[in-house]
């Protein structure tokens, strides 16, 4: 995927965001942090996927609840 989309970095920063999420330990850097080898992990890409999540300052839903759908294309902007 990396390869693909031209980062490089993707796997690294993967990595470090998904320590960030997991760890609620702010004051410790993710730089030094060993990280399990995720590189033969199969990776899945979706081009849509639906948010629910609770918002108290919109009453759009039963009682604040939200449904959002996230569409994406890999052709957005290469034709």
């Amino acid at each position: 995927l990396a390869h693909h989309v031209q980062h490089p970095n993707l796997p690294l920063l993967t990595h470090h965001f998904l320590h960030s999420q997991l760890h609620d330990d702010t004051s410790q850097s993710t730089v030094n942090v060993a990280l399990p080898d995720l590189s033969d992990s199969p990776v899945s890409v979706f081009c849509s996927a639906i948010s629910t999540f609770y918002a108290p300052s919109n009453l759009s839903g039963l009682g604040g609840m939200h449904s959002e759908c996230i569409q994406s294309t890999p052709w957005w902007r290469k034709g």
